[in-house]
């Protein structure tokens, strides 16, 4: 299992500072501290052994009791969640009461004090020296204690600290991390919380781990045979915490009976279900407005399976209902780099409208929820003397909100063909407004990010990467891999420009017609796709692609759309310029230094006629003749009513009548998710 906090594991802190800096009390809480336990407190435990189910399970069952009694909360509610691997059998434990409830009389949100809400204890049982995700070993008589990164290079990583030296090249603890961070991930994305603490219990090791979205900090191992007080002290700590500390979000609250059944009856994506089957709480979210410095909010009910990666900016979207327009608006939440010259996107959707730029969502408020709580923390410790693992360095993120006037649904739902290009010409307007009136780029021109209302219009959503045309910023790239231009993909160093946006709308009506129409290379549609959008190689940590891409045209010859003139020829018309227009304009070879030589095909000649994607007008005049009505009116096939997923069946079964594909449907509103490479 892969790692997801991969670079991002900072430790190991030592246990008080892991209490002074996330679990500090008031000094009232601390004199009602318990009377400290024995050292031996949790030896009555017997042993588990390893793949043994029940002795697991006791294993666990006597821990949880332990804490219980030192606590005194016998009414806390245990859940077990059972989970097996091939390297050990795990458990996770954790509490499920929530602090804020609603008091079914009075229809009034309560708080509820004292009670557990997700502590989650993971379990990991095996042989001692095995149960340590963060195996440990001394640090080798040749290692400066005190030695930091290279200041000229954070990513130059150099071994640090006096109480442990973290290795990270066991397989087996690889994969418990990736356990340990598959958790957290769900856990934060599925939840409304800032961040999350918990307690990893490899008998007799146990340490303590607090993780945001910039990362995770893991406190040093202790014996907790031997030392049961700092463990006990840890749950009684947590006890006492704020809901803020905690990490659950104070800007989200229940919604009341009324609410609640405001929701059912109007947000989409529960309209279908009964009250029983909603397992996601009803919540009211406070949004800001950065522009009126009011603040409004939206009932809410998250749509299921929608995990972000932990590390990021964690981007969730979905319907809401808006409880001051009286209807159901869509919702965006995402934790933006706090990086200088960063762009917020409300900042972005707000100019846009105001320029009047066409086909794009309508912004009703938005901005950073201003509270001290709602930052990230972790990516403070990267240049702590005792960090020996996290070696990125990132800067904090705050949580944004939004909320726009437009609930759309995915390009690839298309009616018809005709209709699916309408739509992305659509789109391309906005970013041709965008740029003309502006002067902003999207930067990240792909499938997911081309919507559409319900009478098929195209919207050009998602401009949380945007930036100004004219800014040289090339710190990172910007866009979804499969729909970046070639160049982007050859030269990491490259800055994006408004050729590489235009270079995009052509792969995303190219990828469309690819997978979601009917044609004559059904059979080779995988290998296709791959090919052309999602290959790539690394070379010196860093990911090239775009070959594909340049070899588009021998790739798809011979390619036919079935029974379709106008798609075809915007197709064949489109695809020649995307490759004339990379095999132009030369890349320096200082500017690909320490990369791979990749511009020995170039068209070098500067006679040449200027490349037909040197702006937005060439393709402007293939939507426009494509969708004419006077030129290709009865050109465009009757009866494709429908978008098909050709990718949904093996390619050996299609067009020989063994299975027909599934038809694209759209279950509910579509909710987004970035798969961008902005950090």
């Amino acid at each position: 299992m892969e790692d997801a906090l991969k670079g991002h594991w900072y430790g190991p802190m030592p246990v008080n500072g892991f209490f002074k800096d996330f679990m500090q009390l008031e000094e009232e809480d601390t004199n009602s501290r318990p009377p400290p336990p024995p050292d031996d407190y949790f030896n009555s435990i017997p042993q588990a052994v390893s793949g043994d189910n029940e002795s697991e399970k006791d294993f666990s069952k006597a821990f949880v009791a332990l804490v219980e009694r030192y606590l005194s909360l016998p009414a806390t509610e245990i859940e077990f969640d059972i989970m097996h691997d091939k390297e050990s059998p795990s458990r996770l434990s954790h509490f499920q009461d929530d602090r804020m409830v609603v008091d079914e009389e009075s229809d009034q949100q309560i708080l509820q004090e004292d009670v557990q809400e997700d502590i989650m204890t993971f379990f990991r049982y095996g042989l001692s020296s095995a149960c340590d995700p963060f195996e440990s070993h001394p640090l080798p008589e040749d290692i400066d204690e005190d030695a930091i990164e290279d200041e000229d290079d954070p990513n130059i990583f150099k071994p640090r600290g006096s109480r442990d030296f973290v290795r990270f090249d066991c397989q087996c603890n690889e994969f418990c991390r990736g356990v340990l961070s598959a958790r957290l991930q769900s856990w934060l994305s599925t939840r409304h919380r800032l961040h999350g603490f918990m307690i990893f219990v490899g008998d007799p090791w146990v340490r303590f781990i607090r993780a945001d979205r910039c990362g995770a900090v893991y406190s040093e191992r202790f014996n907790f045979r031997q030392n049961s007080r700092d463990l006990l002290d840890f749950y009684w700590r947590y006890t006492k915490l704020s809901t803020e500390a905690i990490g659950l979000d104070p800007t989200v609250r229940p919604a009341t009976k009324l609410e609640a059944r405001l929701a059912r009856s109007l947000l989409p994506q529960l309209k279908t279900l009964r009250p029983e089957d909603i397992v996601e709480p009803i919540v009211v979210i406070t949004v800001p407005d950065e522009k009126t410095k009011e603040k409004r909010e939206v009932i809410s009910c998250r749509p299921l399976g929608q995990e972000t990666p932990i590390v990021g900016q964690g981007t969730r979207a979905w319907p809401v209902f808006d409880m001051e327009l009286r209807r159901v608006v869509f919702f965006k939440e995402t934790w933006r780099s706090s990086e200088d010259g960063y762009v917020k996107e409300c900042s972005t959707l707000y100019a846009l409208n105001k320029a009047g730029v066409r086909n794009v969502p309508k912004l009703i408020a938005g901005g950073d929820v201003d509270i001290d709580v709602l930052i990230t923390s972790s990516q403070q410790y990267f240049r702590a003397k005792w960090n020996v693992s996290g070696r990125v360095s990132s800067r904090a993120r705050v949580l944004n909100r939004m909320v726009v006037d437009f609930v759309g649904k995915p390009l690839e739902c298309f009616s018809s063909t005709k209709q699916f290009l309408r739509a992305v010409y659509d789109a391309f307007i906005a970013h041709y407004d965008a740029y003309i009136k502006c002067g902003i780029m999207h930067c990240d021109i792909s499938l997911s990010n081309v919507l559409t209302d319900a009478n098929g219009h195209g919207y050009l959503n998602d401009w949380d990467m945007a930036k100004s045309a004219f800014s040289r910023s090339n710190k990172y790239h910007l866009g979804t891999w499969e729909f970046m231009s070639a160049k982007l993909l050859q030269e990491p160093k490259k800055v994006n420009d408004i050729n590489d946006d235009i270079e995009s709308f052509v792969y995303v009506v190219t990828y469309t017609a690819l997978r979601y129409t009917k044609h004559n290379r059904l059979e080779a549609l995988p290998k296709l796709l791959h090919t052309i959008f999602e290959s790539r190689e690394t070379f010196d940590g860093a990911d090239f692609g775009g070959d594909g891409k340049v070899a588009m045209v021998e790739l798809l010859r011979g390619w036919e759309v079935s029974d379709n003139k106008p798609l075809q020829k915007w197709l064949e018309n489109a695809v020649s310029a995307a490759v004339e227009w990379t095999l132009h304009d030369p890349i320096a070879l200082d500017d690909i230094s320490n990369s791979r030589r990749r511009s020995s095909t170039r068209i070098r000649d500067k006679d040449k006629p200027k490349p037909r994607l040197t702006d937005h007008e060439y393709l402007m005049a293939l939507f426009e003749e494509a969708l004419s009505e006077e030129k290709n009116g009865s050109a465009w096939p009757a009866d494709d009513d429908h978008a098909y997923d050709y990718l949904s069946i093996p390619s050996v079964l299609v067009g020989h009548g063994h299975e027909q594909p599934a038809k694209v449907e759209l279950n509910g509103i579509v909710s987004t998710q970035n798969n961008s490479m902005q950090s």
